[in-house]
């Protein structure tokens, strides 16, 4: 079973490459026509959607013999670092900006880079998973798998509307503190935040889903995960 997941997850990742080349392939294309640098802010929140992936490898390679102090600093950076996966999505918001291209174009870009994205996030999701909820019940991996998302929800939309950046929790401390006790004090918005995240948390968890368990060949494959 162990071989038939490490072959799922090397073409998994395989997609996620090959996907990741095509997007910054369409943008250069893009890049060279129009002759200016519109969108190229695609290429650092694409990276910023591997990070997450880049911390659950870390995390993957934690032992039980791993002093558990560094394996929760390692949790905490990915779980800082994941809503920038996701985040992505939002960048559709800049489809009316430019007007150098045919639209539908810059929208199957934008689209391109969100799912690939989605996938580099999906990943070290299920890395991460797998590390610490493989042995559990399957009600913990879902309430696991929901919180996260909700969170991500959470984190997009700081980073969209508040401008708020992963780094920002090791350099902008004060201004952070005092900026959540605003939003904490603003009933509206956070009825704002909670849809957000609520409706972010649905989308994504069905994707999740869908992405990695619904269309199995081999159900068996997962068969720790169901018990």
């Amino acid at each position: 079973m162990l071989m038939k997941l490490n072959i799922r997850a090397n073409k998994t990742l395989l997609y996620a490459i090959a996907l990741s080349a095509f997007c910054i392939a369409v943008l250069s294309a893009r890049l060279i026509y129009v002759g200016q640098k519109e969108y190229i802010f695609l290429c650092k929140n694409l990276f910023l959607a591997w990070m997450p992936y880049a911390i659950a490898l870390l995390i993957k390679r934690t032992t039980e013999q791993t002093v558990y102090i560094k394996k929760l600093l390692y949790f905490i950076l990915w779980l800082l670092f994941f809503p920038n996966s996701a985040y992505i999505i939002t960048d559709i918001y800049h489809l009316d900006e430019y007007k150098s291209v045919p639209q539908w174009f810059d929208l199957l870009m934008l689209l391109s880079f969100s799912w690939a994205g989605l996938v580099w996030g999906f990943m070290s999701l299920q890395i991460v998973q797998q590390r610490f909820f493989e042995k559990r019940r399957v009600k913990a991996n879902i309430i696991f798998i929901i919180t996260v998302f909700f969170l991500t929800g959470v984190g997009i939309y700081l980073g969209r509307y508040e401008r708020w950046n992963s780094w920002d929790v090791l350099f902008d401390v004060h201004y952070l503190y005092e900026r959540s006790y605003e939003i904490l004090q603003d009933t509206e918005t956070l009825k704002y935040i909670t849809g957000m995240a609520i409706l972010y948390c649905g989308v994504l968890s069905f994707l999740y889903y869908q992405f990695f368990y619904l269309k199995q060949k081999a159900p068996a494959d997962y068969a720790d995960f169901r018990k």
